[in-house]
Order: structure tokens, then C-alpha cells, then sequence
């Protein structure tokens, strides 16, 4: 198998197929990115190298059934969630023992509620200006490297992400005021790590 010019599209058809070289491509492809990604997310090495590894598990443990067109994209959102669900746990640690009625139902819920909310806000943007942003903020590429997918200068990328940015957090700030502790918690991660962090 040729590493260097087989798509990623190929790899998850042949992984459809058990096809455990095509894993062990994809793992070798991506896994110091994934990983570089959860430890600026984290800042904790040993949490981030846990994540990373199980992101390559579940994905390799759900190969029959994979059907991903953009493997990029879906392996930074794994990413994204798997930080929003241990850094959930942890809270969770974190409050146990303070007298605090159990809400986890509730908090997934609002969780839910809280991505319906982003989606909706994000599916406002104008065309282009939602397309950098989902660029920049979900699939993790840089302003170069958007510039130059798209052809177009990098303050023009720049613009667009502010743009968005500004509108997302005006969209959603009065979210905020109606949401519980524990929630606002989740919510912060990603006011950090999608609406404020540049």
C-alpha cells in the first residue's frame, strides 16, 4: 500500500473491509495532530494521549459501519466532544460532594440544547462567512491554510472569522441567562475554545 497517495476516502473503504494496514495509515496520518489539538484543549498531556487513543479505538472498534466523507473534519470533532465529555466528568468529580440534587438529566439536555443553539446561530451566518468559520473553528485549519483553499487573501479570512465571532457571541449571550451552573460550565469550554479563542 502506497502511504503517500492513497486518500483518506480509500482508507476508511478499506477499513470497511477490515483492513487493519489501513488503520494503522490512517492512525500514523492523524495521530500527532489529534493529539497537539487536545493538549491545547486540555493542557494536560496524559488527558489529551487518553483521548487521542480513544478516538483510534472507537473508530477502528466502528469500522464496518463507517461512513465518513471528510475524515479531517470528523476526527476534530471527535476531538471536540470527547474534551467536552471528559472535562464534564471531571466537574462532575469536582461537585460530588457538595449537596447539590442530581441533575445529569437535565445537564445533557441543556448540553443538547446548547449545540442546537450554536448550529442555529452558526446556519445564520452568510454562505461565506459560515464556510471560514466552520474552517476555523471546527475543522481546525489556520487562516493560511484557509486562504489558500479558498483562493482568497488571509485579511479577507480574518475579517470573515471576527465577523462571525462577534455575531455568534451576541447571538447567544442571553443563552447564558437561562442556563444552570453545572451547564455554564460546559458552555464556557466552548466560548473558549470556538467563540473566543483566535
Amino acid at each position: 500500500m502506497n502511504q503517500n497517495f492513497i486518500s483518506d476516502n480509500e482508507l476508511i473503504s478499506l477499513m470497511n473491509e477490515d483492513n487493519a494496514l489501513a488503520f494503522e495509515v490512517l492512525y500514523h496520518r492523524y495521530w500527532k495532530k489529534l493529539f497537539v489539538t487536545a493538549v491545547n484543549k486540555t493542557q494536560d498531556q496524559d488527558l489529551a494521549q487518553e483521548i487521542t487513543q480513544e478516538i483510534f479505538v472507537d473508530l477502528w472498534e466502528r469500522r464496518a459501519s463507517l461512513k465518513i466523507t471528510n475524515v479531517s473534519a470528523y476526527l476534530n470533532a471527535a476531538i471536540r466532544f470527547k474534551v467536552i465529555s471528559a472535562y464534564k466528568s471531571q466537574l462532575e468529580t469536582q461537585i460530588e460532594y457538595l449537596e447539590i440534587p442530581d441533575n445529569s438529566t437535565n445537564d445533557s439536555l441543556e448540553l443538547k440544547d446548547f449545540e442546537k443553539s450554536l448550529a442555529s446561530a452558526v446556519s445564520l451566518l452568510p454562505q461565506k462567512t459560515k464556510e471560514i468559520f466552520q474552517m476555523s473553528r471546527f475543522e481546525q485549519k489556520s487562516v493560511k491554510e484557509i486562504s489558500a483553499k479558498l483562493q482568497i487573501p488571509e485579511r479577507t479570512v480574518e475579517y470573515h472569522i471576527t465577523q462571525s465571532l462577534r455575531f455568534l457571541r451576541l447571538h447567544l449571550q442571553d443563552y447564558f441567562l437561562s442556563i444552570s451552573f453545572f451547564m455554564s460550565k460546559i458552555a464556557l469550554y466552548y466560548f473558549e475554545n470556538i467563540l473566543y479563542k483566535k
